[in-house]
């Protein structure tokens, strides 16, 4: 965006391009070849709000130039040390349950219903400008020569050219996946791509629920990982020695070497142990 605001068409656009332009080709490809149906997903059957897109967009867009990055930048920089991102990340993530599901949901619902649009053909790009989508695809074949014209007058490396084309598969591979789960599922299943505010969300609220005890079919390793934990907390050691004590009981209990325990328990005490 900044690239674009300055005129400069550099590396960062040009992935963009790369990955918008791979996306949309896969994506009308596979409704060309009925792999996939997006009719009845609930960003085009449902009834849509333009001026939620309006501010959100306006409130995202001013956040990501404050906060240097989108939530998938924030993560990755997260999980490289980076305090700032890892800070934005989690108010980010309670921003966005609160507007999911909290305090500010009635806002966001008052701010939807100012300005909405019917579901289905209102919603559909293509249908409006009495297109199809064979003309989509041509649309992002033009896109895709765009975007690799920018990528070779940049310079970009070849990590750029296997991210964007990439993330332009990992899209449309979202929207066929979800499509074919929606197919062969007995429970409703919504069709979608990717995102990060509401599995963000989500993820906060799974770290903040209450913790439960674990059954008896709980792994020894993590059984005794609670025990160590709570007896930490009780008998108020310091964090060096609970974290031994910790290490200590899971490797007594655990029946699998320790390298391999870890791995193995880790999914099952991540439902029941808080952070």
């Amino acid at each position: 965006m900044i690239e674009f605001w300055h005129g400069k068409f550099g590396e960062k656009l040009s992935v963009w391009l790369l990955a918008f332009s791979s996306a949309l080709i896969l994506v009308q490809g596979l409704i060309l070849l009925g792999w996939l149906d997006v009719s009845s997903a609930r960003q085009l059957a449902n009834r849509g709000s333009l001026s939620g897109a309006l501010v959100g967009g306006l409130l995202f867009g001013v956040g990501m130039i404050m906060t240097r990055g989108c939530a998938s930048r924030l993560l990755v920089l997260s999980a490289n040390g980076n305090l700032r991102a890892l800070l934005s990340g989690l108010v980010f993530a309670v921003t966005a349950q609160a507007a999911l599901a909290g305090s500010l949901a009635p806002l966001r619902t008052e701010i939807s219903g100012w300005w909405t649009v019917d579901g289905g053909a209102a919603r559909d790009v293509l249908a409006r400008v009495g297109a199809g989508n064979v003309d989509g695809l041509v649309f992002g074949l033009l896109w895709l020569v765009v975007a690799i014209i920018f990528s070779v007058r940049s310079g970009n490396r070849l990590w750029m050219w296997i991210g964007g084309l990439g993330t332009g598969l990992a899209v449309a591979a979202a929207w066929w996946f979800s499509y074919a789960v929606s197919q062969a599922s007995f429970d409703a299943v919504q069709i979608q791509g990717l995102t990060f505010s509401g599995p963000s969300a989500e993820w906060l609220m799974r770290v903040l629920a209450a913790r439960r005890r674990p059954s008896a079919s709980t792994p020894a390793c993590c059984r005794a990982y609670s025990w160590a934990r709570s007896s930490a907390r009780w008998w108020g050691a310091s964090s060096r020695s609970r974290a031994s004590r910790t290490a200590t009981a899971w490797r007594a209990t655990s029946s699998a070497p320790w390298p391999w325990a870890s791995a193995a328990c880790w999914p099952a005490a991540a439902p029941w142990v808080r952070a």
